[in-house]
């Protein structure tokens, strides 16, 4: 019997571009091996609060539902990781193939695009399997039909409906997008913004890290219920930011188009009433952050969180380097450093678990279960992208 439930959340497709072309020049069964390869990687990237709905081909379609603890940026930068993560792939299936065959001297015609809407939809349980049906699902499948390509030249991009820009909640996000309108049939006019993929892998594709001594860093650590990409969330905003270092309040300041990253400030006021900044100096979305953090008004230090994900969670390590300043700050903080920064820093981690845990047990923020398609449902979406003459 049929189950279904109407929802509030995202909408996602992630379609490969260029395919058609693509086997109209290869031979079909080495396509299929990379079409194959492709969709295991956007599976492997659909990740929490992002849940695989199925395969459309060539094509995954996801969604999320609506919590009190959506982030929208670590959303936004989900999207981003995934297309890095796709040219990475076919960078690498180009440098390790020697095979001659059409298929492989190819790949570099692929490519991938975004479709992002946010809507109301019935997610209808059937025989085991849920399907997303209703109006705005049917429109995200429709927008993949546009002119964005013709209009705007991006062969690459990631398009918002004007919906899920309101409710991603960056102000400013759209200056560096380009607004597309375009007329459907039965569904009239749809606005939004694309954004241009190839610039964020131009940006990463060759990020490295900064280099930092380690040795003589306080360590401590702590193992929290969330995937990386939900508690990246909780990391990143200045509200729960500030629990975990337990201060009173931050706020920030430089962000680009509404978005912290590199160049941003994160302000403190702490419970001593004085002020520290916290300036990011390296952004690696749901890996790693760098902040250069004042001490004194003469001295200050770096601090590196690392996360790993395992098996039930993310093991969250932050490393405190020693202060940087006058030689004479420097000596007579050291010590008080390691202690201050020691129980600070362990404290503020137990607080943010605390507080996570409260939000999981109360529903505020969830991380859905996805059953991942078999190799052989995979198998199956990509020979149905191929020509059946």
């Amino acid at each position: 019997m049929a189950t279904s439930s109407t929802n509030q959340g995202f909408l996602v497709v992630a379609d490969i571009t260029g395919y058609t072309a693509y086997l109209n020049h290869s031979e079909l069964e080495h396509a299929q091996d990379i079409l194959k390869t492709l969709l295991d990687l956007m599976i492997d990237h659909t990740k929490a609060p992002l849940v695989l709905s199925g395969l459309e081909g060539d094509a995954v379609l996801s969604y999320t539902i609506d919590s009190d603890r959506f982030e929208g940026q670590a959303f936004v930068e989900m999207i981003e990781q995934t297309y890095v993560s796709f040219k990475r792939a076919i960078d690498l299936m180009v440098m390790n193939t020697s095979c001659e065959c059409n298929a492989c001297a190819n790949i570099n015609a692929l490519d991938l695009k975004f479709f992002i809407h946010h809507g109301e939809f019935v997610l209808s349980d059937l025989g085991g399997s849920q399907e997303l049906v209703g109006a705005d699902v049917n429109l995200v499948h429709k927008i993949m039909k546009n002119e964005i390509p013709k209009q705007t030249g991006f062969r690459a991009y990631a398009f918002y409906t004007d919906a899920a820009i309101h409710h991603l909640g960056l102000e400013g996000m759209t200056e560096d997008l380009t607004e597309y309108s375009q007329e459907f049939e039965d569904i009239g006019v749809v606005s939004g913004w694309a954004e241009d993929m190839m610039p964020i892998w131009e940006a990463r594709k060759d990020q490295s890290d900064l280099e930092i001594d380690e040795q003589q860093a306080i360590r401590t650590a702590e193992e929290y219920p969330l995937p990386p990409e939900l508690l990246w969330g909780y990391l990143t905003n200045p509200e729960y930011r500030a629990i975990f270092s337990n201060a009173k309040r931050q706020v920030t300041h430089e962000r680009r188009n509404g978005r912290v990253g590199a160049g941003t400030v994160y302000e403190c006021f702490h419970l001593d009433n004085t002020v520290s900044t916290n300036t990011v100096l390296e952004w690696q979305p749901f890996s790693k952050i760098v902040t250069d953090n004042t001490a004194t008004s003469n001295s200050s230090f770096l601090a590196v969180f690392e996360l790993e994900p395992i098996s039930n969670g993310t093991r969250l390590t932050v490393l405190y380097l020693p202060l940087r300043g006058p030689w004479i700050e420097r000596v007579v903080g050291r010590l008080l450093f390691r202690f201050k920064f020691k129980q600070i820093g362990a404290e503020g981690m137990l607080k943010l678990k605390d507080l996570i845990e409260e939000d999981l047990a109360s529903g505020k923020v969830s991380v859905p279960e996805t059953v991942a398609p078999s190799e052989n449902d995979v198998a199956s979406a990509a020979m149905q992208a191929l020509p059946t003459t």
